[in-house]
């Protein structure tokens, strides 16, 4: 699995956080939640497997953010704690099962007005999927615009902890991250580097 993380250009401080609310192991300001990737065990249907999955990851189903279909296989995005996370459900012969994606994202910087990630996950049958997910501090970012391929698109800023994200198709290096004030204006735009 591979993973570029980016910030806020205007930031230069490169301060620790005081640790993961999930592991509680000590985190810089942007990192991945060293959790590990869980898989359970099968059942009959795919509406059981998110629910058993969501209950062994002690989430409620009011923390999830949105399920997108790519290829035909199912992504759960969710927030845990402040953190978030991708899950998905597996179809077998056998059953379904859930499975999470990838570690936790925990993204700590109240200093800055938003921090984004990138991150690449696999699917159960093999497929990566390219992340873009971030979370806004400042209370005056009601969206976010992200510029690839030569499209835009308006992110929300959703859920607890105000997150972004979408599953896209460009290079990291290629996205451009912008965020929309409340009245419409928009900040220092962001781009990720190799």
């Amino acid at each position: 699995m591979s993973r570029r993380y980016s910030r806020d250009q205007n930031s230069n401080q490169t301060g620790h956080g005081t640790g993961c609310v999930i592991c509680h192991l000590p985190v810089d300001r942007l990192q991945p939640c060293n959790v590990g990737v869980a898989r359970l065990s099968m059942v009959s249907s795919a509406e059981q497997a998110v629910e058993y999955g969501l209950h062994e990851e002690q989430v409620e189903l009011s923390d999830v953010l949105t399920t997108i279909t790519v290829d035909g296989e199912e992504l759960i995005f969710y927030e845990k704690y402040g953190a978030f996370g991708v899950g998905g459900v597996n179809e077998g012969s056998r059953g379904y099962q859930w499975y999470r994606s990838s570690d936790y994202l925990n993204f700590q910087g109240e200093d800055t007005p938003y921090m984004t990630g990138g991150f690449t996950v696999q699917t159960a049958k093999g497929r990566n999927v390219n992340i873009l997910a971030g979370k806004v501090f400042d209370p005056k970012i009601t969206s976010m615009t992200v510029k690839g391929n030569n499209e835009a698109q308006v992110l929300s800023v959703t859920g607890h902890s105000r997150f972004f994200f979408m599953a896209h198709q460009s290079p990291f290096s290629e996205l451009e991250v912008t965020p929309v004030m409340g009245g419409g204006g928009q900040v220092t735009k962001e781009v990720f580097y190799r």
